[in-house]
């Protein structure tokens, strides 16, 4: 009877180990379901708050940059021998995607000094 009864003290302390193991496992497995759940609702919102912000970010690029060929346009109106102003209104034209115009104004610039390095 001795035996019956460790070996049934011996069960519920292993099933009551298990029953703990088992609910540790389960509240660990809880709370991470949690945190990847916050964690993806924070990133959903963080890239969404990125995705507008650079497409401001990109519009006041697109905005800067016409005002800066405007500038240089003028300037170059007025001032037409200015080989270095040739050169920035190549690159802006060149970032804006306008290759020919690029192209044209780097040409430009060559016949003004023909022996420049730029």
């Amino acid at each position: 009877m001795k035996t019956i009864i460790t070996n049934s003290q011996d069960f519920k302390e292993k099933s009551h180990f298990s029953l703990i193991v088992f609910c540790s496992f389960a509240v660990l497995f809880a709370f991470s379901l949690f945190n990847i759940s916050f964690f993806l609702s924070r990133t959903g919102k963080s890239l969404m708050r990125d995705a507008k912000k650079s497409q401001q970010d990109s519009e006041t690029s697109d905005i800067k940059l016409k005002q800066q060929i405007n500038h240089w346009e003028t300037f170059l109106a007025e001032n037409p021998t200015y080989q270095y102003g040739y050169i920035q209104l190549s690159k802006l034209y060149f970032k804006k995607g306008r290759l020919s115009e690029a192209q044209k104004a780097l040409d430009y610039a060559k016949k003004i000094n023909p022996n420049s390095d730029f």
